[in-house]
């Protein structure tokens, strides 16, 4: 079972994909959300919707990336 903090301090149980997303974002810092695939998008936000990932515009481009200091834990 796989964990993401939340912006409000607890942790959320993610699925396979979410944490894959979760874990693209890791790597890079931030992604830009047109570079993702429908699916993924969607994905992107409902974490954002759940607190587990940020969207910020920069130059007029959105990007998930993930909350200052937020590791994701397995359990």
């Amino acid at each position: 079972m796989r964990s993401v903090d939340t912006n409000s301090g607890f942790s959320i149980i993610v699925s396979n994909a979410e944490y894959s997303l979760v874990k693209a974002i890791t790597k890079r810092g931030k992604v830009p959300v047109s570079s993702l695939g429908d699916y993924y998008q969607e994905l992107g936000e409902k974490l954002y919707s759940r607190g587990a990932l940020c969207k910020i515009t920069e130059d007029g481009t959105d990007y998930f990336s993930l909350l200052s200091g937020d590791e994701d834990k397995d359990g």
